[in-house]
Parts: structure tokens; sequence; C-alpha cells
């Protein structure tokens, strides 16, 4: 059964500290599935209509994030998750701006 985006948010936003901070056009996209995955190869098994989570473990480039979100947008992934923490201290703005630009939701969590 697949749930809607903002629900998943409305209940992430007090247990997880969850904020939107790009990609608000999307909440209403469907999540079937959720992953973790830290490389970019991963998302060829991606079906489409995923919740993805990263901490960023493979951030090693400059635009890595930005180029992660693509390839996620690529596969029909509906919302990204991204841990804020030693791997991924800030999300760049041309990550924030993709993500605003496709309407993929896009979340940080401490």
């Amino acid at each position: 059964m697949a749930l809607q985006i903002k629900k998943l948010y409305n209940e992430g936003m007090s247990l997880y500290k969850m904020r939107l901070i790009a990609g608000k056009g999307g909440l209403d996209n469907l999540v079937q599935w959720v992953h973790t995955i830290e490389d970019e190869e991963a998302s060829s098994f991606l079906h489409g209509q995923e919740l993805v989570f990263t901490a960023g473990i493979r951030n090693t480039k400059p635009n890595w994030l930005t180029d992660f979100a693509k390839r996620l947008n690529s596969v029909g992934t509906s919302a990204f998750v991204i841990n804020l923490g030693p791997h991924i201290k800030k999300v760049p703005q041309e990550a924030i701006d993709f993500c605003n630009e496709v309407n993929m939701p896009l979340f940080t969590i401490p």
C-alpha cells in the first residue's frame, strides 16, 4: 500500500526532527518502499516511488549530492532524505534548487 510523502512527513517532523528544505510541490508523491543508499550506482536497483535515505558516506566530490539527487530523480524516486552529520554537514544550494525544479521533496534529519 502506497503512502503520500506528506503523511510520512507529518509523522517524521516531530519524531525525527525531519525538515523539508525543497520540493514542496511533490508532497503528494506516493511511496511504495524505503531504501538507504550510499552509492549512486545502487540507484539502478530502484523501481520508482521510493523514499531514499542517505548519510552521504560516498560524498567525495563537490557536486556529489546534486548528481545523486539527479540520478534518484531519473529513476522515479518520490523523495530524498539526507542524514546530516560527518559526511554531509550542509546541503548545497544547487541540490536544493534541483529538487525544487523537479518537485522531489528533499528532507534533512539530524
